[in-house]
């Protein structure tokens, strides 16, 4: 009696210990793809403020020029009347 609980006990053990390595494996995976995707998280946040930086940068070119283009078209419309009148 005493041998097969024994037996059982030492089946048992084996069988925790598979899952436990199992487990541990499992861990590493999940580890390694928390790397990955923090990876591709920093890369994408890189892009997307990049991409920001560049739309602000591109608006305030365009302001200046739109700002200038106003200007002129002003001055052009002040040399107009001058002939007129």
């Amino acid at each position: 009696m005493m041998e097969r609980l024994q037996t059982a006990a030492k089946a048992e053990r084996a069988e925790l210990n598979g899952e436990h390595s199992a487990l541990a494996e499992e861990r590493e995976c999940l580890k390694e793809g928390c790397k990955l995707l923090e990876a591709h998280f920093r890369a994408a946040k890189a892009v997307f403020n990049w991409d920001v930086e560049e739309v602000e940068r591109l608006t305030d070119a365009l302001a200046v020029e739109c700002d200038a283009a106003v200007a002129e078209r002003a001055r052009a419309e002040e040399v107009m009347e001058e002939l007129k009148g």
